[in-house]
Protein backbone atom coordinates (compact mmCIF):
# COMPACT_ATOMS: atom_id res chain seq x y z
CA UNK A 1 0.00 0.00 0.00
CA UNK A 2 1.47 3.41 -0.57
CA UNK A 3 1.83 5.99 1.89
CA UNK A 4 0.20 9.49 2.03
CA UNK A 5 3.08 11.19 1.01
CA UNK A 6 3.45 9.16 -2.63
CA UNK A 7 -0.22 9.12 -3.04
CA UNK A 8 -0.67 13.07 -2.85
CA UNK A 9 2.74 13.86 -4.89
CA UNK A 10 1.15 11.28 -7.75
CA UNK A 11 -2.05 13.72 -7.00
CA UNK A 12 0.11 17.05 -7.07
CA UNK A 13 1.65 15.71 -10.33
CA UNK A 14 -1.67 15.09 -11.76
CA UNK A 15 -2.80 18.58 -10.83
CA UNK A 16 0.30 20.32 -12.43
CA UNK A 17 -0.36 18.59 -15.58
CA UNK A 18 -4.03 19.72 -15.60
CA UNK A 19 -3.29 23.20 -15.08
CA UNK A 20 -3.62 25.51 -18.26
CA UNK A 21 -0.65 26.73 -17.70
CA UNK A 22 0.98 23.26 -18.26
CA UNK A 23 -1.32 22.17 -21.47
CA UNK A 24 -0.76 25.96 -22.98
CA UNK A 25 3.33 24.82 -22.13
CA UNK A 26 2.68 21.56 -23.90
CA UNK A 27 0.69 23.12 -27.06
CA UNK A 28 3.69 25.82 -27.71
CA UNK A 29 6.23 23.07 -27.54
CA UNK A 30 4.89 21.08 -29.86
CA UNK A 31 4.40 23.71 -32.36
CA UNK A 32 8.57 24.28 -31.17
CA UNK A 33 9.12 20.88 -32.31
CA UNK A 34 7.81 20.66 -35.36
CA UNK A 35 10.44 24.02 -36.25
CA UNK A 36 13.80 21.80 -35.40
CA UNK A 37 16.38 25.08 -36.19
CA UNK A 38 14.28 27.22 -34.21
CA UNK A 39 13.94 24.64 -31.11
CA UNK A 40 17.60 24.52 -31.58
CA UNK A 41 18.14 28.30 -31.46
CA UNK A 42 16.04 28.20 -28.10
CA UNK A 43 17.82 25.51 -26.55
CA UNK A 44 20.77 27.28 -27.43
CA UNK A 45 19.75 30.18 -26.48
CA UNK A 46 18.90 28.78 -22.79
CA UNK A 47 21.62 27.31 -22.84
CA UNK A 48 23.92 30.78 -22.95
CA UNK A 49 21.24 32.18 -20.36
CA UNK A 50 21.76 29.73 -18.07
CA UNK A 51 25.80 29.85 -17.92
CA UNK A 52 25.83 33.45 -18.28
CA UNK A 53 23.30 33.30 -15.12
CA UNK A 54 25.57 30.84 -12.97
CA UNK A 55 28.69 32.16 -14.05
CA UNK A 56 29.96 33.82 -10.91
CA UNK A 57 31.85 36.05 -12.51
CA UNK A 58 30.20 39.80 -10.86
CA UNK A 59 32.40 41.78 -12.03
CA UNK A 60 31.94 41.71 -15.73
CA UNK A 61 27.81 40.61 -15.79
CA UNK A 62 26.55 43.89 -17.16
CA UNK A 63 28.84 43.48 -20.01
CA UNK A 64 28.04 40.10 -20.68
CA UNK A 65 24.51 40.56 -20.28
CA UNK A 66 24.09 44.16 -22.47
CA UNK A 67 26.15 42.08 -25.32
CA UNK A 68 23.70 38.28 -24.75
CA UNK A 69 20.79 40.81 -24.83
CA UNK A 70 22.09 42.40 -27.96
CA UNK A 71 22.57 38.94 -29.68
CA UNK A 72 19.07 37.72 -29.57
CA UNK A 73 17.34 41.22 -29.53
CA UNK A 74 15.77 39.87 -32.53
CA UNK A 75 15.14 36.29 -32.24
CA UNK A 76 13.59 37.47 -29.36
CA UNK A 77 11.19 39.29 -31.01
CA UNK A 78 9.81 35.87 -32.59
CA UNK A 79 6.12 35.41 -31.55
CA UNK A 80 6.55 31.41 -30.95
CA UNK A 81 9.88 32.05 -29.41
CA UNK A 82 8.75 34.76 -27.04
CA UNK A 83 5.81 32.33 -26.28
CA UNK A 84 7.62 29.15 -25.60
CA UNK A 85 9.61 31.27 -22.86
CA UNK A 86 6.98 32.54 -21.75
CA UNK A 87 4.98 29.79 -21.54
CA UNK A 88 8.43 27.95 -19.51
CA UNK A 89 8.78 30.43 -17.00
CA UNK A 90 5.58 30.45 -15.80
CA UNK A 91 6.03 26.40 -15.71
CA UNK A 92 9.28 26.89 -13.61
CA UNK A 93 7.94 29.77 -11.21
CA UNK A 94 5.07 27.52 -10.49
CA UNK A 95 7.37 24.60 -9.27
CA UNK A 96 9.42 27.00 -7.75
CA UNK A 97 6.21 28.17 -6.19
CA UNK A 98 5.34 24.64 -4.72
CA UNK A 99 9.02 23.62 -3.88
CA UNK A 100 9.58 26.51 -1.71
CA UNK A 101 6.43 26.07 0.34
CA UNK A 102 6.98 22.39 0.35
CA UNK A 103 10.52 23.18 2.12
CA UNK A 104 9.53 26.14 4.08
CA UNK A 105 6.45 23.89 5.93
CA UNK A 106 9.35 21.09 7.11
CA UNK A 107 10.97 22.37 9.92
CA UNK A 108 14.43 20.71 9.42
CA UNK A 109 17.18 21.94 12.01
CA UNK A 110 19.51 23.68 9.75
CA UNK A 111 19.79 26.73 11.22
CA UNK A 112 23.55 26.90 12.63
CA UNK A 113 24.57 24.99 9.23
CA UNK A 114 23.11 27.33 7.39
CA UNK A 115 25.34 30.22 9.29
CA UNK A 116 28.42 28.19 8.49
CA UNK A 117 28.02 27.57 5.40
CA UNK A 118 27.40 31.38 4.58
Amino acid sequence: MKDNVEIYTLALIRVIHDSDAYREYKTVRERVAQEPDLKRQINQYRKECYQLQNSGDVESLFERTQRFDGQYEEFLKNPLVEEYLRCELAICRMLQQIASKVVESVELDLDEIADEIN
